[in-house]
Parts: C-alpha cells; structure tokens; sequence
C-alpha cells in the first residue's frame, strides 16, 4: 500500500497547548535544519504518557503526516510506532524511494516513535515507511494512520 500525502482538517486542540500562541516549537527547541529531515516534534509529554497508556484516544491527529510550516519552509511532520525498529526512513516519488535519503529519529524517551519533518515535500507525493527491524529484517508499510 502507497500512502498520499493530503491536507489534515481538524487539527484542533483538545487541551490548551504548553506553547502560547506566539511561541513554537522551534522558539522552544532546537531543530537541526541541516539535514534532509529536521529533528521536529508535535507531541507533547501527555501525548506520550496517554499513548503508553493506551488512552490516547485522537493519534491520528499527531501520527502519520502532517503538513507544516518551519521557519517558513513548507513540508510534511511523519510520526510512526515502530517499537522494535532499528532504523525508519521515508521513501517516495520525492526521494526516488531511496531509503538513506530521509531517515526519521526515534524519540529519546524509548516510547518506540519515530519523528522527523521533512521540508520541501508537497501535498499529493506518494510515500511508505522503510523499516529495518529485529535480525535487519526490511520492511516497507504504508502509513498505518495516513489521512485520505
């Protein structure tokens, strides 16, 4: 399965944000902008925690991707769960599916997501997943949360 890459509606809130309207994520963080996919991030410490729990009951709002803008840079945000990956990439029409061109950074609290935004892609490129796993076992997905 090949995922599109589609305008999200509904990207509203359900609990006030930690971040004023003012101020972002990239006023707050660090985003290494020097690679082909910046160290972005749209969840929140209670979105990790309700996702652990198993209470998280909108993903769909923060997984899968997302279109953004950074620093003026229009691109798409892709959150995924790969607890046992070793490695996650984004591969498409926009990378040739080169599967070293777009690699995604797992989380540093071991919640076993793995996020990245990558500028540049416009809506409507096909993408998958590539996924090294367990005994570097490859595997491409479709995005299980992709918005149609």
């Amino acid at each position: 399965m090949v995922d599109t890459l589609r305008e999200s509606g509904g990207n509203q809130k359900s609990r006030p944000s930690p971040v004023t309207a003012t101020e972002r994520y990239e006023h707050k963080n660090f985003v290494d902008r020097s690679g082909s996919v910046w160290n972005y991030s749209i969840l929140y410490d209670d979105d990790i925690i309700t996702f652990q729990n198993g209470t998280n009951y909108s993903l769909y709002k923060k997984f899968g991707s997302k279109p953004l803008e950074v620093f003026d840079t229009p691109g798409f945000q892709f959150t995924v769960w790969a607890p046992n990956a070793t490695r996650v990439s984004v591969i498409g029409n926009f990378n040739n599916w080169d599967p070293l061109s777009h690699p995604l950074t797992p989380r540093w609290d071991k919640s076993g997501i793995w996020e990245g935004f990558i500028p540049g892609i416009e809506k409507g490129q096909l993408y998958k997943y590539h996924i090294t796993g367990f005994e570097n076992r490859i595997t491409e997905k479709g995005d299980p949360l992709a918005h149609y």
